[in-house]
């Protein structure tokens, strides 16, 4: 936000977050959910006019500490291209297109089953539970598996959304 000029009280009106939330995330005191990351990257590409992504301004993970070179998995898995419902997420079009159970990655994951559901049919999840499901893809998968394969977080260029709100004109 500082190397940009965007100040708080903008970023919260511009992204539907209030300024208290802000403050508690800056702070680190407070995880943020998927749905507020994605606002927040959104408002920032259009405050600064930059292709901001949300590694930029939040801690996604270490692709330097990747589970599955600890384990010493070589070969990626192959993707299955397989028919996805139009209203799957991003996260149950990643679990269908390489042929994995919820089952199997809530144990990779370290998360309860319930909870990989509820991710799966499009429950909000903190940062905290999306690094572990990534950790978890990432063994399974045998490659790296960036937030951005499984949720939206606002960085999607031919998201329709973004388009429609940067056609709109900013207020002086």
């Amino acid at each position: 936000m500082e190397a940009s000029n965007i100040r708080p009280l903008q970023l919260a009106a511009e992204s539907g977050v209030c300024r208290q939330a802000l403050r508690l995330l800056r702070r680190g005191e407070q995880e943020p959910h998927v749905s507020t990351v994605a606002a927040i990257v959104r408002a920032c590409r259009r405050l600064s006019g930059r292709a901001v992504r949300a590694a930029d301004l939040f801690d996604l993970g270490d692709a330097s500490t990747n589970p599955h070179h600890l384990v010493g998995v070589t070969e990626p898995r192959p993707s299955l291209p397989l028919p996805l419902p139009s209203s799957a997420t991003r996260l149950a079009a990643f679990i269908w297109s390489h042929g994995f159970s919820r089952a199997d990655v809530a144990v990779a994951s370290d998360l309860s089953k319930n909870r990989v559901s509820a991710y799966f049919h499009g429950v909000d999840a903190r940062l905290t539970n999306v690094r572990k499901l990534c950790a978890g893809l990432s063994l399974l998968l045998g490659r790296h598996v960036r937030p951005d394969e499984v949720f939206d977080l606002g960085e999607d260029e031919r998201d329709p959304r973004v388009r429609h709100l940067r056609r709109r004109k900013r207020r002086p």
